[in-house]
């Protein structure tokens, strides 16, 4: 490999540079990919121009990458499908008899989107069009609805292990393992991060002890004692966002609405999942001589996710048919209408990938961690920075899969060279992402959980702010800086889980019925 010294910086810093400066991410990696194409081939345009096709041609028909794209597709299908069948508006109208009070209504809340963990964009909307009617009746303020729809819909997706996420994050950590010669399957890397993913487990709980304290502090108490006491659930001179179709995410009219819809193909897919990774691992064979773990790490994992989505998918198709709810063509148009839906995650990924590779060929990553070791730049804190940079440059930008694809290649290779972990620095990288998106109010996910809610845009961004931030501070000084020091990430999930609860219950006011002296409503 060619070393090309300061130059080999340059991709990532045009394309982190152009994202903060322009907020168009896919421009931002085209011209810095094309920019490290100009150094590898000597500066002449011409040449790098033919040769940034033949580099994007070649990502995409690499197998890895191409089983990647396919089990995109196949997830946005299978989730289209999922919205139309009515499965989760059944769930919700049954869980309407347990809702008596506004704690259980914002936990009922909490618990529909979690249910939705494979993807975030359709929690967020399912659970904001669901549920907003009841959280309307219970007098729960539209921001906090829109906190709820935001944090559990992008914080547990990320943290899940199979959801429209992880097919990146895997591509993303792949990428950068095989620069430094790593061994370790990337899957089972982005497992054994998830431990060392501090924030999105802080924020995610902050949510549920919320809710469960009934306690909140900020702007958000104001907003919930304006709901409370007022009946107004959103401010009265705000601009509350829509432009949602709510027909587009539920059932077709008239049709009868059945549990069974979301359960059953969830459970044909994580069954044939599993039954796929245990067979493709090795087996009985492998389990007794190695261990489960051992079992599952040697699966061809990708693969089987991708047919139990399909299976999952055939599955409710059929279920559809049966039940009368749309004809066959319809049934095809809405699963190609969902594939298409994610044409824009597929070019970003495609040109997250050459940008990587291109950095690999001019050798950034070494560079970057010869420099490192040079400057004695002490290992322990390597966490921490990359999880500082990681939240700026998602703030900046408002794409958190924008921020790992640009600090990921360049955060492994530090670890390794460093002698730093590289569970908690690839962790902080993909938590960092999701908290500076969930900050940032040019963020995309940000302006769905708004329009889902029907809410003021800057209002929902505003009330959630000390939260997050709160989540965020809990994650350095008893997450990514013990973990940092090698201190093990049960005893600083712990931690922090405590002192968020504590954090609450000191801190926040109570924010139910009695507080304000107002009768309780009933949803029915």
């Amino acid at each position: 490999m060619e070393n090309f010294g300061m130059l080999s910086l340059l991709p990532p810093i045009v394309a982190i540079a152009l994202c903060i400066i322009t907020r168009q991410v896919i421009i931002s990696l085209s011209i810095g990919a094309f920019v490290g194409i100009i150094v590898l081939v000597g500066g002449n345009p011409i040449i790098a121009f033919a040769n940034i096709i033949t580099t994007i041609s070649d990502t995409v028909g690499n197998s890895w990458n191409a089983s990647i794209l396919l089990f995109t597709f196949l997830l946005g299908g299978y989730i289209a499908l999922l919205g139309k069948s009515g499965g989760m508006q059944a769930i919700a109208r049954s869980a309407v008899k347990f809702i008596t009070s506004r704690s259980r209504g914002t936990i009922v809340t909490c618990l529909f989107s979690s249910l939705l963990f494979f993807s975030d964009y359709t929690s967020m909307i399912l659970t904001g069009v669901v549920m907003r009617p009841i959280t309307d009746r219970l007098r729960i303020s539209r921001e906090k609805l829109s906190y709820i729809v935001a944090g559990c819909g992008t914080g547990i997706t990320a943290l899940s292990p199979i959801s429209g996420w992880t097919a990146y994050q895997v591509a993303i950590v792949g990428t950068a393992v095989t620069a430094v010669g790593m061994n370790e399957g990337a899957y089972t890397l982005f497992v054994k991060s998830i431990p060392y993913r501090f924030y999105g487990l802080f924020s995610v709980a902050f949510i549920y002890f919320i809710c469960m304290q009934n306690r909140d502090f900020g702007k958000m108490y104001e907003a919930e004692k304006r709901a409370i006491t007022t009946g107004h659930t959103f401010r009265p001179d705000s601009t509350p966002m829509g432009g949602i179709d709510d027909k587009e995410y539920c059932a077709p009219e008239g049709a009868t609405l059945r549990a069974i819809n979301f359960f059953v193909p969830m459970i044909t897919m994580f069954v044939i999942m599993f039954i796929g990774f245990f067979i493709t691992g090795g087996g009985m064979e492998k389990m007794a001589a190695d261990g489960l773990l051992s079992v599952f790490a040697s699966a061809s994992t990708l693969w089987m996710m991708t047919v139990g989505v399909l299976a999952a998918t055939i599955v409710l198709a059929i279920m559809m048919l049966v039940q009368k709810m749309m004809t066959f063509s319809e049934i095809n148009d809405t699963w190609i209408g969902g594939m298409k839906s994610l044409v824009f995650t597929i070019v970003f990924m495609v040109l997250a990938w050459t940008l990587a590779n291109v950095c690999k060929s001019l050798g950034t990553a070494n560079y970057i961690v010869t420099a490192l070791v040079e400057s004695n730049f002490p290992g322990w804190a390597l966490p921490t920075v990359v999880f500082v940079i990681s939240g700026l440059m998602g703030f900046a930008t408002g794409s958190s899969w924008g921020t790992m694809a640009l600090v990921m290649p360049l955060a492994i290779p530090a670890a390794t060279g460093l002698g730093a972990p590289v569970l908690a620095t690839i962790g902080a990288v993909f938590t960092a992402s999701t908290m500076g998106d969930h900050i940032s109010p040019i963020s995309e996910s940000l302006v769905l959980s708004s329009m889902a809610s029907g809410v003021d845009h800057m209002d929902h961004c505003m009330t959630q702010l000390p939260y997050a931030l709160t989540a965020a501070g809990v994650s350095i000084i008893f997450g990514c800086i013990p973990a940092g020091l090698g201190v093990p990430s049960w005893i600083s999930i712990t931690a922090g889980l405590v002192v968020c609860w504590l954090i609450i219950r000191f801190v926040g006011k109570r924010t139910d019925d009695a507080a304000f002296g107002v009768q309780p409503v009933s949803v029915e």
